[in-house]
């Protein structure tokens, strides 16, 4: 078991120096990816401005041509967001083919090294994590984090439409947040219970992989399965448990 546990240590530092080391080289592209979210959300911010004018101006002048050159500049400003998302999206996929063509020969190479020499028996989790990592990157979180210094933008301007939005607004993001903290606090340790035990599990049935041959000479293979199910029910019990947690906060 302290094998294990060196193992997944180890595999821990060799993909986080990788992985880094592999990012570093992306930075510029990143910062490209910032000023295109950048764009978009000031390009998004004209909907409620076409909202506001049609209803602060148009309405009462009745001007025609006032809501058709405001209806053009909204309808091609929103275009154009689109048209940079689309682009960003596309610009991510392609960073996250690149960081798998540069990463996944040298994590397998440093895996099996470091296999071959500590008897690590966790060298196929390298190729599952560059995979949640391609994840995250194709997928909408990354953006979320573009996004986010955006919020205040948006918030200074539900402020400059009426006062009382934006107090509710306000209200709003600190029940959130509190609601965010509360739910980490509550499944913060029976995730991380979770996240030992399936390690645990993993290493089990490594172990007996490598030692298959004298597993089945001694016919304990019922009894490797009957203990590993065991240990598998208790990880699915700290899954549902932190599970029906957070279905708690956020329904």
């Amino acid at each position: 078991m302290e094998d294990v546990k060196f193992g997944f240590a180890a595999m821990k530092e060799l993909k986080k120096s990788v992985l880094y080391q592999t990012l570093e080289k992306c930075k510029s592209v990143f910062w490209f990816v910032f000023w295109f979210s950048s764009a978009i959300n000031i390009l998004a911010l004209f909907l409620p401005l076409y909202t506001s004018q049609v209803l602060d101006r148009v309405l009462s002048s009745g001007s025609a041509s006032t809501l058709a050159m405001l209806s053009i500049v909204t309808i091609s400003a929103l275009a154009c967001s689109a048209l940079l998302d689309v682009c960003r999206s596309l610009t991510m996929a392609k960073v996250a083919d690149w960081i798998d063509r540069e990463t996944t020969p040298d994590l397998i190479v440093r895996a099996i090294s470091l296999t071959s020499m500590k008897g690590s028996s966790t060298s196929g989790d390298v190729i599952r994590d560059l995979g949640t990592v391609k994840g995250f990157i194709t997928g909408v979180g990354i953006f979320s984090l573009f996004d986010m210094p955006w919020a205040f933008v948006y918030l200074v301007a539900i402020f400059m439409i009426h006062p009382v939005t934006g107090c509710i607004a306000v209200v709003g993001i600190v029940l959130l947040v509190l609601m965010a903290v509360w739910n980490e606090m509550a499944t913060k340790r029976v995730m991380q219970e979770s996240t030992e035990e399936n390690v645990r599990n993993i290493g089990y049935i490594d172990v007996a992989s490598r030692n298959a041959e004298v597993v089945e000479a001694m016919g304990m293979i019922k009894h490797i399965v009957t203990e590993w199910s065991k240990r598998n029910d208790q990880n699915r019990s700290l899954q549902v448990k932190a599970q029906g947690g957070q279905t708690l906060f956020w329904g």
